[in-house]
Formats: C-alpha cells, structure tokens, sequence
C-alpha cells in the first residue's frame, strides 16, 4: 500500500491471511497459559499492508502484557504488535508508558523525540491511545482501587473530580495533536485512535464518605471516550480525505465482565482481564493494565476493527 494511489489502492490484489495469535506471555517470570476459552471470537482474515505504526501511552506499548524490550514497556504481546504481525507488516513503534498528548507533538528530551516524527506518508496504519495520563489516571487508580479514599482529601473523589475538570483542554489538546498526526499521512492511510478499557466493573464499590468509585470511574471512562470522539470527529471534519480517522470503542464491549472485582456469572470463576495490585510478579506500571489474556483479546479486537477499513 506504501506510495499507492487512490486507483492502485482500488485494483491492488490484497493477500488475505488467517494468523492465530499465540495466547501465552510471561508475567513476572511466572508463565500465564491463556486458555482458548477465556479469549474472544478468533479475529477474521486481514488485508496485507506494507507499515504500521504506534503511538501513544502504556496502553499501546503493552504494560502488563510482559516481555518488555525497553523501559518503555513496548512489547511483542502489545496490541498493536499482534496486528502488525498478522498482516505481516513492519512495525514503527514510538509508543511509551506514561506519556502524555503533548508527546505526540514535542520531543520531552533527547532520546524520546516527539512520537509523530515517526509518521510519514509511507505509513498504511497509525494506532495510539492517548489521554489517560493527561487526566491523573495513576492517582485515580492509586487513590480509588489500593487505598479507597473515597470522599477524603486529595482522595478517589478529588482525584476524579479534578479529572473531570481537565476533559475540555484535553478536548483541545488531544485534537489539534491528531490533526498534526494525519496531516503526516497519506489520505488513504488508517488512523485509529483506541479508547480505554472502563477499569471498574459494574457493580459499587463503596468507599468513605460513601462513595462508590466503580460508579465514579466509569461515569468518567464514559466522558473520556466521549472527549475522544469529538477530537476525532473534528479531525474528520478538518480537510478532504481525512475521513479515514477512527475511533475504536471496543475496549468497553471487549474487557466488560473482565474487570478486576467484576462478578462472575452463576457457576462461573472470576476471569480477570487486568493486573492487579496483589498480582504475582506485577510490577507497579502494570497495574490497571490489560493481562496476557486482555491483550490478546484486546489485539483481535483491533484486528477485527481495522479488517474493513483497511481495503
């Protein structure tokens, strides 16, 4: 697809590939098997594209997933990864744990350039997530889930709360970014942005004050992914061509009844698809991060999304 017009892109004969992903990682060198069962619906065949490349924070790098390669978690497991993999694509990946949308646009030193020096018009497909950290989410995770500070000082509350107060500037933020992303692509090239698993399951999770951080959490999961639908819409609406910029929302479909806490069904064992606080060998950057089994999960997803919007 590299250099392709739009008329080459219309004819090119597309080869179609049918790869299972492989679903056993190491998690804090003790070996996780993740049984078939456990995982979604096998991924359907996938367009073959030249390049991919990944953007973004912790949750396009892979923490949680293990076999890290740098400090910045970025890893084979990731998401991204596996769907570069089953189109037998290249990979670009400048997708670090912990960063920001001001990442994306401005270097924060010498070795970590601004993420989207890495985009160019020979790339097929961008993917990233971005945003969470702008928002406080390590606070938001410390606060709520390992010490249940509910309503008091600097607590779960404030720190949603404040959370809340920061959406509109990253509204602006997160848009012109992405604007500045697909102005470096081609017009027929694939960008997705990818929204955040909602972290907290659906039942209360009753803290001081009684306050129930589930219900917080995920009120703010929803206003988060609601912000990045009007940053992409925007991009949408800037010039021609542009209307190959995605949101993917199957994060919320994809991890629901998986989250740590969740209730299982009659019968059925916890299934979790998140490292938690008490987690075997997890490190503190996992947690609150998919397992080998949600990023396997999460990875078919991705491929399923882009399979019809890549041809």
């Amino acid at each position: 697809m590299r250099g392709s017009t739009g008329e080459e892109v219309r004819v090119k004969r597309w080869t179609r590939l049918a790869v299972p992903l492989v679903a056993v990682a190491v998690l804090g060198g003790a070996g996780l098997a993740v049984a078939g069962s456990s995982r979604a619906p096998a991924a359907p065949p996938v367009e073959r594209l030249d390049k991919v490349v990944l953007l973004g924070d912790s949750y396009s790098a892979g923490n949680g997933a293990g076999g890290y390669l740098d400090s910045c978690f970025r890893t084979p497991q990731s998401a991204g990864r596996r769907y570069a993999a089953q189109v037998r694509a290249a990979v670009v990946d400048v997708s670090c744990s912990g960063a920001v949308v001001a990442d994306l646009t401005h270097a924060r030193d010498q070795s970590r350039p601004a993420q989207v020096d890495a985009v160019d018009r020979t790339a097929d497909v961008v993917v990233l997530t971005i945003g969470g950290n702008d928002v406080g989410f390590g606070t938001i995770v410390v606060q709520c889930f390992l010490f249940g500070t509910g309503t008091a000082d600097g607590g779960c509350a404030d720190g949603i709360q404040r959370a809340w107060a920061q959406l509109p500037r990253l509204r602006t933020d997160l848009t012109a970014a992405l604007t500045q992303v697909r102005s470096r692509m081609r017009p027929d090239a694939t960008l997705v942005l990818r929204s955040y698993p909602l972290l907290a399951p659906d039942r209360p999770l009753v803290e001081q004050g009684g306050y129930d951080a589930n219900r917080g959490i995920r009120a703010l999961g929803r206003a988060g992914t609601a912000v990045q639908q009007e940053a992409v819409d925007a991009v949408r609406a800037s010039a021609p061509g542009r209307e190959r910029t995605y949101l993917d929302t199957s994060a919320a479909t994809v991890f629901a009844g998986h989250e740590l806490g969740a209730k299982p069904a009659a019968g059925a064992k916890a299934d979790p698809w998140f490292v938690g606080f008490g987690t075997r060998g997890g490190r503190q950057a996992e947690v609150y991060h998919p397992n080998p089994a949600g990023w396997a999960a999460w990875g078919d997803s991705l491929t399923r999304f882009l399979a019809p919007r890549t041809r």
